[in-house]
């Protein structure tokens, strides 16, 4: 018989509320998994230092699969990192701005945002405890993982089919995050993968996966076997 060895969840409209609250009893259930030998992880566009700070209680209890699967780390150790090309990211810096499209620039310690998007600070410091605001992207030295554009007026798609998808699509791993978002991250990465590959990592070859989210079912593959759980429905 399969044994569940690695739980998974997305954040938003899943594991969360929709006043973004953990169910009361969250704590307790991740340590009485641990018990039982199964690694919980939560799996977010959200970046690892937010993550960390969101469940800072359990921060040795639970692997973050953070910036859509750009990065993940267990125990304050970096298990895997897909950091993109700096000449990249700062010819997306200079299109974004040119669009007048509020980017944001996921460096692996701090966001960066430039300067004339502040009034925005209230929604990114939502999903990014820190961010920084400087005159001009191109002049961060920082190591990223995560390209994103914020769409105040929740026209990402018509942003994704303008711009991002059609110049971008076929270098970079781009998708539309809801009405507010475009996120931009290298080829091949995305939550799913990341589970995948946390699968190899760290599960024995009968363990299994639990998907907590619709959209990871296709990718989470392991020992031939797929696993889906159910979680908060959005709406």
């Amino acid at each position: 018989m399969d044994i569940i060895r690695l739980i998974a969840s997305d954040l938003d409209a899943t594991l969360l509320d929709g006043q973004s609250q953990l169910p009361p009893d969250f704590a307790e259930t991740v340590r009485a998994l641990a018990e039982r030998g199964i690694r919980f992880a939560a799996a977010s566009g959200r970046p690892i230092y937010t993550l960390e700070e969101m469940f800072a209680p359990l921060r040795d209890d639970i692997i973050f699969v953070g910036d859509n699967g750009g990065a993940i780390c267990w125990k304050g150790e970096s298990l895997y990192l897909s950091e993109m090309d700096a000449a990249d990211w700062r010819t997306l810096a200079g299109q974004a701005r040119s669009a007048g499209h509020a980017a944001v620039l996921c460096g692996l310690e701090t966001a960066y945002v430039e300067e004339q998007f502040r009034p925005y600070d209230r929604v990114f410091k939502r999903f990014y405890t820190k961010v920084e605001y400087v005159p001009h992207l191109e002049d961060v030295t920082a190591r990223v993982d995560k390209f994103t554009i914020y769409f105040p007026e929740g026209n990402a798609q018509k942003g994704y089919d303008a711009l991002y998808g059609p110049v971008w699509g076929g270098r970079f791993s781009v998708a539309v995050a809801g009405a507010d978002w475009v996120d931009i991250m290298n080829p091949g990465v995305h939550k799913g993968a990341a589970l995948l590959l946390l699968g190899v990592l760290l599960l024995p070859v009968h363990g299994a996966l639990v998907a907590l989210h619709e959209s990871a079912i296709p990718y989470l593959l392991c020992g031939g076997l797929i696993f889906c759980g159910w979680g908060r429905k959005a709406g």
